[in-house]
């Protein structure tokens, strides 16, 4: 008589399913080489991929705002409105949102400027006539503000490019502030 080995019950291996743009832009970031550019400013920079996952992050951190509601007489009932123009404002300014929170990190992690980059004051004070106000004793902030308002469409691209983002990604961004 032969035993037949009982097999124990196993919990099923769960696979975590990863976000197709993500395993994209992570064999991309495999093969992409920085860039060197010239910003508008004028400085030397080089350009690296940045990290997919906190590309997405940035993006998950602003929540969409919460559907109104309306009180449905037929239902008797509180019911979503997401129609209400309010709303649906709403939603686009957190869209808006969440491509700036991309850009800034692309601009944040993604430009590396050489050493030695020089802020003019002329600069600062056409920046703040514009009403773009940063702190100017903060290296961070007049770094991330120098690279930030130094980089053209172009080298938006590039860096979109670098960390996995499509073309039509970019072009669908960009039309969000056009609107």
């Amino acid at each position: 008589m032969v035993k037949k080995r009982e097999k124990k019950a196993t919990k099923p291996k769960v696979r975590k399913k990863q976000d197709p743009v993500i395993k994209a832009a992570k064999e991309l970031q495999k093969t992409a080489d920085p860039i060197e550019v010239t910003l508008l400013t004028g400085a030397k920079a080089t350009l690296h991929p940045v990290s997919p996952v906190l590309i997405q992050d940035v993006q998950m951190a602003i929540e969409n705002p919460t559907v109104p509601t309306v009180w449905d007489k037929v239902k008797e009932r509180e019911v979503e409105n997401p129609d209400d123009p309010s709303y649906i404002a709403a939603l686009e300014w957190a869209e808006a949102q969440r491509v700036q929170a991309v850009m800034d990190a692309q601009i944040m992690f993604g430009v590396e400027l050489e050493e030695g980059f020089e802020v003019s004051p002329k600069w600062v004070k056409r920046l703040k006539r514009l009403g773009l106000e940063f702190d100017e004793d903060d290296p961070d902030e007049v770094e991330f503000a120098y690279k930030k308002y130094g980089v053209s469409n172009q080298i938006m691209i590039l860096l979109a490019r670098l960390s996995g983002i499509s073309e039509e990604d970019v072009e669908r961004f960009r039309d969000l502030f056009r609107g």
